[in-house]
């Protein structure tokens, strides 16, 4: 994750980074962070270290321009729209509350989405293969992602004819899976068993369900 976040955020420095070898030049890097400074979220310390690894060193050949909402996601707007005024050269965040908030903030500055659980759902990004606009960063899940992997599953184990879904109704990011997999499972020829669950007694309930119904013939 920390990889491929420093990929995207040093690819849109790439034009700036001849300039930023002359003292006159420093690439600025806005940091929207949701979190705080102490102890806050993993994320920007790998970043940073990142960061040094690669030759960017704040405060030497870059600058970081940072702001923290401290978990209060009503800020996020507001601390966004100061980062712009600051005019940096990209500008890196992560969650899905900040990502919105940074894409709502500037439709031109290019924007590294670290982590977020699908770009694509909280529409800040048009398509995995085709980002559009000025998003691009990581999903960590995604119903377009989750039915890729149903296919895999299929090429992998062709015998498998049936598969256990299991969706949290109460997230609103897993609304489409049930969808994208349904469509997915009839065109593999599997059947799909989902079951609802929303905390630890749900879940093992559900997994007794599924040890029954995988017990039985098809």
């Amino acid at each position: 994750m920390r990889v491929i976040g420093l990929v995207l955020a040093l690819s849109l420095l790439a034009p700036v980074a001849v300039e930023a070898q002359q003292p006159s030049r420093v690439a600025v890097i806005g940091v929207l962070n949701p979190g705080n400074v102490n102890p806050g979220s993993p994320m920007l310390p790998a970043f940073r270290q990142g960061l040094r690894e690669l030759g960017w060193v704040d405060g030497q050949n870059i600058r970081l321009g940072q702001r923290y909402a401290d978990w209060k996601m009503e800020r996020l707007p507001g601390l966004a729209a100061e980062l712009v005024r600051l005019r940096p050269d990209v500008i890196f965040t992560w969650t899905q509350p900040a990502a919105v908030a940074a894409k709502q903030a500037t439709s031109m500055i290019p924007i590294v989405v670290g982590a977020v659980t699908d770009l694509v759902a909280i529409g800040v990004a048009e398509s995995f293969a085709r980002p559009g606009g000025n998003v691009t960063g990581m999903s960590m899940l995604g119903a377009e992602a989750e039915a890729k992997r149903l296919q895999l599953l299929k090429e992998g184990a062709p015998s498998v004819s049936r598969v256990a879904l299991l969706v949290d109704p109460a997230l609103s990011s897993e609304k489409d899976y049930p969808i994208a997999f349904a469509d997915a499972a009839r065109q593999l020829g599997v059947q799909l068993l989902r079951f609802d669950a929303q905390n630890p007694t749900d879940i093992e309930r559900a997994m007794s369900a599924v040890r029954q119904l995988m017990s039985m013939p098809f």
